[in-house]
């Protein structure tokens, strides 16, 4: 059982890192306007200044309780890996961030060790964690009731 867990997070790792590559391949054939998506995500909020405490705070909510809040919820539906969903939208995110070095406008303003540097913490703890997660579960499961 635990040699076809540990297949289950390698496919997981590879799926996880496919995503990413597809979202960088598409990012760069699409070469999409970086200013004009800048320009929604600032106007996402309501409108009105908000300050660094504020807007961390919100990042603070937002990924320390809607996130899995939302997974949690999706988790319940019994179709098979929909818990995946928000993962999957992470990586592709994490692909399109990858194109930004590479985009014209943004040209040596930002190198691509920044962006290593910038989204590695997020990356390992949002992405890679999961497969930790699967394997202390399946220790917890199959492995700690057989010593007892």
């Amino acid at each position: 059982m635990l040699k076809e867990s540990g297949k289950l997070i390698i496919r997981f790792s590879i799926v996880t890192l496919g995503i990413i590559i597809i979202a960088f391949v598409v990012s760069s054939l699409i070469q999409p306007d970086i200013f004009k998506f800048i320009n929604w995500a600032d106007n996402k909020g309501i409108g009105t200044s908000k300050t660094q405490l504020e807007k961390f705070l919100q990042y603070v909510i937002n990924n320390g309780v809607k996130v899995p809040l939302q997974m949690f919820i999706l988790s319940l539906v019994p179709i098979p890996f929909i818990y995946y969903l928000p993962i999957a939208l992470t990586a592709a995110v994490t692909g399109f961030i990858f194109y930004l070095p590479l985009t014209p406008d943004l040209q040596g303003k930002i190198t691509i060790p920044e962006i290593f540097l910038g989204i590695l913490p997020h990356t390992i703890i949002e992405l890679f964690a999961f497969p930790l997660l699967i394997l202390a579960a399946l220790i917890e499961a199959f492995i700690i009731p057989h010593i007892g």
